[in-house]
This record gives C-alpha cells, structure tokens and sequence, in this order.
C-alpha cells in the first residue's frame, strides 16, 4: 500500500478513528438525553399536582418527605434514609411484592435489593429481610410497625427505602413548603421542562449549566465527525487520483498484465482491489485503537465500513481506456 504515499494512509487512518470514537460518543450522548431526568424543586403552600402534569416534558410528580431511621427486626438493623413519595410516583423493578396503597395508617415499606440483604445483626452479620416481614421503625422521635410489602432492584450499593408520602406527612412535623421530585420523560426536555415548571412558580434545584454542556458536547460531535468525513474524502481523492496517474502512465504494468491473459477492462478492478484493502489496513488498527480507549460501537464501525464501500464504489468509476498505439 505504499504506492499512496504515508500522509494518505496517515489521514485514512486519522479519518476512519475520528468517526469511531465520535459514532461512540454521540451513541452514549444519545442514551443520556433519552432517559428521564429527576428535578427536585419545591413550592410555598399546597403543590397542584395535576396542574404540574399538564407540563408536555413531566412524566411524573410527586411531594416528597425524608427522614433518617433505623429499622428492626428481631436480632438485625439497617439504618437508612426513608424517602416518602405518592404510589403512582415509584416506576420500579420489583423481585418480590408490590407497591404500597397512599391511604395507610400501617407504615408499608419499599426496600432495594441492596437494603434487603444487608441487616446486621449484633454479631455484624449480614440477615436478609423479605416481603411481609415485620419491622420496627424508629420516625419522628419514636418507634412505630412496620411491614415490608416490597423489593426491588436498583443495582445500588446504597440502602434505599420508600413509603407513603401521605402517612409520613400525617406523623412528620408540618413545613411552611412542599419539596417536589419531578420526572421529566427525557434529560434533553430538560431546559424546556424547567421553563414551564418555573411559570407554575416551582423553585427547581438543578445543575443550569448542564443543558449548555449538552449542546456544546452535540456540537463538538458534529465537528468531529465533519472533520473526519474531510480527512476520509480527502484521502479517497487523492488514491482515485494515484490511479487515474496509474492508467494513464504505467505502461509497463499494463503490458505484464496483457501478457499474463489480464484484460485492460480488469485493470480497473485491481485498482478498485486495491483501493479496497488501502482502507482495511487503515480501518482495523483504528479500530484497535478505539477498543483500547473504549470509545469503540459497533455503530461507527458500521458507518465506516458504508462509508467506504461508497468511497471505493466512487473510486471504482471507469476512467477513459487511453487509445492503443499501433
């Protein structure tokens, strides 16, 4: 592959791991602006739920509560936070039981995984609570029942635990505000999102910034990747222009190749081989040095690979025959 010269494998090469790693950052990019986004925020009063729903970008609204406990059973504790929040809030993946009923006097509590298989007992052993089990559960400077009614998976390392927001607010010392947790159906409703909700007077606490690193990161990707579709042009231009070179003066070639039974009309293939493998000795050490970054998705190996099929499809238009010599 040496006959097109290092700068142009050099800008194959530059070109093919550019679009790589850029298809990989827009790839993850995308997975962050598609999934919800929770906004905490608060108002003075009473919180209209229903008109906060109205809002195009909120999925889901609920008041919130939180309160450190530690809870019991027999011979184990967990202390933990207890977050309390409306029933239709809560969207989990549940491995035992199920949610709680808003209108309960009788604390039912939601653990993770990670909480439920983490009671320790006075000997600092692990014990494992399950659905229905009876718990004590230390709130508002005393102990009250409690029973567990469900189990889920998070894949946190941390306990988390929820109840009813309405039992907790009835047991709770009244505030002069309602804390709200909000979740938006996408992160990149973000902006528009906590426009609306602030014209509802919801004072929101959220990074503002982040809807500016997310346009700046989407914009950046495009560049990269603009570039890297110059770069990968660029050098198929110069390789097409190698082998209009290579028609029209390697005589010598042409006449080995006459002599070996190889029609002029198949001389053009070999150039459309060639071309072929010039950007496979690119593309693969690209990849390599993509999977050693981690920046590696099958999405942009795929874009590279239809980008230059089309580049050797190009490359491969017939050039004029030049005239035989008598």
């Amino acid at each position: 592959m040496g006959r097109y010269g290092k700068m142009t494998l050099v800008m194959l090469f530059l070109g093919f791991f550019f679009l790589i790693t850029t298809s990989n950052s827009y790839s993850r990019l995308h997975e962050e602006l598609s999934q919800p986004y929770i906004l905490s925020g608060a108002v003075a009063g009473q919180a209209d739920l229903a008109w906060y729903m109205e809002v195009e970008a909120v999925e889901a609204v609920t008041p919130v509560l939180s309160f450190d406990t530690t809870l019991s059973t027999k011979d184990a504790s967990l202390s933990a936070s207890v977050t309390a929040v409306t029933a239709e809030y809560l969207n989990l993946d549940f491995i035992q039981g199920n949610v709680f009923s808003n209108e309960t006097n009788m604390p039912f509590l939601i653990l993770n995984r990670y909480a439920a298989e983490h009671f320790l007992t006075e000997e600092k052993t692990e014990a494992i609570v399950s659905v229905s089990d009876n718990l004590t559960m230390t709130i508002s400077d005393g102990e009250r029942s409690a029973i567990v009614c469900g189990i889920f998976e998070d894949d946190l390392q941390q306990p988390v635990v929820y109840m009813s927001y309405s039992l907790a607010a009835r047991i709770l010392p009244k505030s002069e505000r309602v804390d709200l947790r909000i979740r938006l159906s996408h992160a990149q409703d973000l902006e528009e999102g906590a426009k609306e909700l602030k014209k509802l007077d919801v004072s929101l606490s959220y990074e503002e910034d982040l809807t500016q690193n997310w346009k700046r990161n989407k914009q950046q990707t495009y560049q990269t990747a603009l570039s890297a579709l110059v770069l990968i042009l660029c050098a198929a231009v110069q390789i097409k222009e190698k082998h209009r070179q290579e028609i029209a003066a390697a005589q010598s070639e042409r006449q080995a190749l006459a002599l070996s039974g190889i029609p002029w009309e198949r001389l053009e293939l070999l150039f459309l081989i060639r071309f072929f493998f010039a950007g496979l000795v690119c593309v693969i050490p690209a990849i390599g040095a993509a999977t050693s970054m981690k920046s590696c998705s099958v999405l942009g190996i795929l874009i590279c690979g239809a980008l230059w099929i089309v580049c050797a499809a190009v490359a491969g238009l017939p050039y004029p025959v030049p005239a035989k010599r008598n």
